[in-house]
């Protein structure tokens, strides 16, 4: 206003789509949407707010009139598809085999629990083990050293109480992979590529689509794709029993061991 001495409405318009943000935050802050919903609402804000930019400056002469984009929008969105199946299927069978594997380590620890003088030591390790697998992120890892370490000592205590055979070998092999499972993550060039490809597809729907199906499809678009990026990232760490988790691994049956033999 100062260096032209007016300014376009069209501008103001543009500025006061990006109140929403504020309603949206309310809303998330209220509890009247959770889970990966509330999640999804800055995002979806954002999406809103480029696409009502986006058509109003439709109107204008200088604009460019994108077409014949349908293919390539398609064959994008379904590679993008593609990402996400699979890094959904390597994590949903990631959240099986450390079921698998602990359902495996209680069994091998009822087999041994009456053998010797070894029901003290089974049980303090069980319960420590239920604690580095329920740690949260940021001590996990040393956890998870310290427990190897007390797997190996009881490794030692099993073996002075003349303990051993498949049971115990099986026991062992299980727990290391268990440990191993509780820290592994997608590789980070893989995550780091979905995400860059999800934020560039969603941009250049909300671009390229006109108008208010634009609109419709932009809000669609945000929620199904970011509900599903947001879900399956959630289940890459299936041992995050934060409050902003949503899926987890079960721990049922080392509970009930730790429950049963207090």
């Amino acid at each position: 206003m100062f260096v032209y001495g007016d300014v376009s409405s069209l501008w103001v318009r543009i500025i006061k789509v990006f109140r929403l943000f504020r309603a949206l935050k309310f809303i998330k802050h209220g509890g009247i949407l959770g889970g990966i919903t509330g999640r999804l609402l800055p995002y979806l804000a954002v999406a809103i707010a480029f696409k009502g930019m986006s058509v109003l400056l439709e109107g204008e002469e200088w604009w460019p009139e994108i077409k014949n984009l349908n293919v390539v929008i398609g064959v994008v969105g379904f590679s993008l598809a593609v990402l996400l199946g699979t890094k959904l299927s390597v994590v949903n069978s990631r959240i099986y085999a450390i079921e698998d594997a602990l359902c495996r380590i209680v069994g091998s620890l009822r087999d041994v629990h009456n053998q010797g003088n070894i029901a003290h030591d089974l049980l303090f390790w069980s319960k420590s083990l239920e604690k580095t697998l329920k740690s949260s992120s940021d001590t996990k890892n040393t956890m998870v050293r310290e427990m190897r370490e007390l797997t190996d000592q009881l490794e030692v205590n099993m073996e002075l109480q003349g303990i051993g055979g498949p049971n115990t070998a099986g026991f062992h092999r299980d727990v290391a992979y268990l440990l191993h499972r509780a820290t592994a993550t997608t590789p980070l060039a893989y995550e780091r590529f979905l995400k860059n490809v999800t934020i560039l597809y969603t941009m250049v729907v909300i671009f390229a689509v006109p108008g208010l199906t634009g609109l419709l499809t932009s809000v669609l678009l945000v929620y199904v794709l970011g509900g599903m990026y947001f879900l399956i990232d959630d289940m890459d760490a299936p041992l995050d029993y934060g409050d902003e988790s949503f899926i987890d691994v079960r721990l049922d049956a080392l509970e009930f061991y730790n429950a049963k033999k207090l």
